[in-house]
């Protein structure tokens, strides 16, 4: 061979060398790059076959992959077929290192071994490979075995390299070049797995922590239990629906791996805010709760005025003395009786109320401050006050729930921590969006929502996926304390008007339907009498398939296709 052709293929080597490393540097997956390095090797070698051994924590070097050209095997890897052969022991049952095995010694002498014809070589024990020959009617002759090590210098495993083949197909020697080139790759490769493995740890690292933080929430109030696991649980079905989706408006949107993740990783952390709010207010299942039920307070007040109301009638009958009539003594006792039974409606009135489970109206609430402000009673310092103090009776008119509007405020806060908390974290690319995804989930599309009133074009389709799964998580929780979980009938149309107003993404709605999310939810999670009848027609919000898409032809000739439901609807004119 002249000078430029041994050039050129020297050229052409180095180029196939990048091209194979830069393959490598690519693959994302574990198992697959594991694969890519025995067959970057055995092509950069031109070999027949090869073999990678990991090794495993019980000394022994497991087979991995298992590849041969010429006698068309592939085990291991992606070919969905197990390498069924025995691992080989690391030290011999004498305790001593087993350098018998060409595999064993590269990895235990920390160095690359060349073979020209294994058959020959009297330093390493070819007997089973003979006896595979043998049956498999075979001819194992140069062997090279060479360490994955990377750059800390630990063996991550051996990669064994058979026949190299020349231009001819005849099985020659494993060249000096094609072995520098061999170990460059392992080198590269060993680096490469290397560098995935400490990014699959690092994510699996954070995940963890986001699962710590998820759980701690949950376990913070007794009454959210599980709402930061479920609501991932429900975001990763509808992101998948959306992956599986063939036609449509989603039919061109995919999440790929690291996208799942992030959306994933999102909505585990989309409550962490509510590490900062206030477990009482968090936890307030009647109006008047604090760290206590305030009730309690109350009926002991009114305990003290019938006691005083008592007293104050023996007084009198001590007035009108013994010998008084009996019909003056009956009148008092009459009188006490219809005042105690005016105060336990008034205090059966409050305890009803306290509960939040109806709705207070302007009456009810005239009521309440009647109450508060007409019965008097001594404190134990002896100061007359109102039965019920300022505080009390605001807490008592809430007309919905058992949270006051400045309670609410601080429940809504979280999401302005939530924000911050996350904000303060450095993440890599792949999942930069997280505080925007969890940060978004309280928003309406039509801008009314908190904590930025972002309009529909601001917030990200995952956001959106994250706050329908937030809402039907939370209409249908069983434990929380100020309602019951509601029906899924009662949650879907609920969740439809709030399609209708503006709040939840239509086309995310349609395919929650479409898919039965609900249903596969509501059959792991919901308590069996949860899960009525559902008829779809009737959602409100939900547009059926054959209805998608109306297009409507306006006056120059523009089509813009809409949903039924943003068709506008025009009354006629009444007759003059």
């Amino acid at each position: 061979m002249n000078h430029l052709a041994e050039k050129n293929k020297v050229i052409s080597k180095i180029r196939q060398l990048d091209e194979l490393t830069s393959e490598l540097a690519r693959e994302s997956n574990h198992e697959r790059l594991l694969e890519l390095v025995i067959f970057a090797i055995k092509k950069i070698t031109n070999a027949d076959g090869g073999t990678l051994y990991i090794p495993t924590e019980d000394n022994r070097l497991q087979y991995e992959i298992i590849i041969n050209s010429s006698m068309n095997v592939f085990m291991g890897g992606t070919s969905g077929k197990k390498a069924t052969f025995n691992s080989l022991p690391l030290y011999l049952p004498t305790k001593e290192p087993n350098h018998h095995n060409i595999a064993c010694h590269a990895y235990l002498a920390d160095k690359t071994v060349n073979l020209q014809d294994a058959y020959k070589c009297q330093n390493f024990d070819f007997s089973g490979t003979k006896a595979f020959d043998r049956s498999a009617n075979y001819r194992t002759k140069s062997v090279l075995a060479i360490p994955l090590k990377n750059l800390k210098g630990k063996i991550l495993g051996i990669i064994q390299i058979i026949n190299a083949l020349d231009e001819n197909n005849e099985i020659v020697e494993f060249s000096e070049e094609n072995v520098i080139f061999a170990e460059f790759l392992a080198s590269h490769a060993a680096t490469t797995l290397t560098n995935l493995r400490l990014t699959e740890d690092m994510n699996k690292l954070f995940e963890s922590l986001a699962q710590v933080i998820a759980t701690a929430i949950d376990d913070k109030s007794p009454y959210t239990g599980n709402h930061c696991h479920r609501v991932p649980e429900i975001t990763m079905m509808l992101t998948d629906a959306i992956n599986n989706e063939k036609k449509g408006q989603f039919k061109n949107t995919t999440f790929d791996k690291d996208q799942r993740n992030e959306i994933k990783l999102a909505a585990l952390l989309h409550d962490c805010g509510k590490v900062s709010t206030p477990v009482h207010v968090i936890d307030k299942s009647t109006k008047l709760e604090t760290i206590f039920d305030r009730i309690k307070l109350i009926e002991t007040r009114f305990e003290v005025l019938k006691k005083d109301l008592l007293i104050a009638t023996l007084e009198n009958k001590l007035k009108v003395g013994q010998n008084a009539p009996r019909e003056v003594v009956g009148h008092l006792e009459k009188e006490l009786e219809k005042k105690y039974e005016v105060i336990d409606q008034d205090l059966e009135f409050i305890k009803k109320c306290n509960a939040g489970q109806d709705f207070t109206s302007n009456e009810d609430q005239q009521r309440i401050m009647n109450i508060g402000t007409n019965y008097w009673w001594h404190n134990p310092q002896g100061i007359i006050e109102n039965i019920l103090t300022d505080n009390e009776m605001e807490n008592l008119c809430i007309q919905r729930g058992t949270l006051t509007e400045s309670e609410r405020r601080i429940i809504n806060r979280h999401i302005d921590i939530t924000i911050k908390m996350l904000e303060h974290l450095q993440f890599p690319d792949h999942l930069k969006n997280i505080p925007l995804f969890a940060g978004t989930h309280h928003e309406k599309l039509d801008g009314t929502g908190y904590p930025r009133g972002l309009s529909a074009k601001d917030i990200p389709m995952e956001g959106r996926i994250i706050s329908l799964a937030d809402v039907f998580e939370a209409l249908t929780a069983q434990d929380r304390p100020y309602k019951k979980g509601k029906m899924l009938s009662e949650t879907l149309r609920i969740i439809g008007f709030m399609v209708k107003d503006g709040h939840i993404d239509q086309d995310l709605f349609n395919i929650f339907i479409d898919k039965k999310i609900y249903l596969q939810y509501a059959e792991k999670h919901m308590n069996h009498h949860q899960i009525d009848t559902v008829d779809i027609s009737k959602i409100l919000g939900y547009v059926p398939p054959e209805q998608r898409n109306i297009k409507i032809i306006v006056e120059d000739n523009n089509v813009i296709p809409l949903h039924p439901q943003q068709i506008p609807v025009f009354k006629k004119k009444k007759a003059a």
